[in-house]
């Protein structure tokens, strides 16, 4: 039935034909990004984004003795400032593991960081 059609009869489509090919191709662009984010982490084992900031996010794959899955790092900036020269990142790291051998815990840490030669280097952990 066309759209004419049914706007005679009262009824209209729930999108218009310029929303559902917008509607289209985005649902094709996530999907060409997920098959490229799953064909990144299966060749290089890891998706990084910020790499070289200490406030990187990251996903991994594990593959340790008896424990396979993923696991997904963010940090956040507790003291200091990126765009300064010392700065102390949060990280939260989750495991989503689908074989594992004995407990896995998500964990938590805190590390500061000094910027030397435009690198970032590591100076110890966060002070409470």
């Amino acid at each position: 039935m066309s759209e004419r059609e049914l706007q005679e009869r009262g009824e209209t489509l729930p999108l218009s034909p310029w929303a559902g090919c917008l509607l289209s191709l985005l649902m094709g662009l996530v999907g060409v990004a997920l098959v490229f984010a799953i064909g990144t982490l299966v060749t290089q084992g890891e998706i990084v984004f910020g790499r070289g900031q200490p406030k990187e996010t990251r996903l991994w794959l594990v593959s340790s003795e008896g424990n396979q899955g993923l696991a997904f790092s963010t940090g956040r900036v507790v003291a200091g400032d990126l765009s300064g020269q010392e700065v102390c990142v949060q990280t939260r790291v989750r495991f989503f593991l689908w074989r594992r051998s004995g407990p896995t815990q998500n964990t938590e840490y805190c590390e500061c960081y000094a910027r030397e030669a435009g690198r970032w280097v590591f100076t110890g952990a966060c002070q409470p």
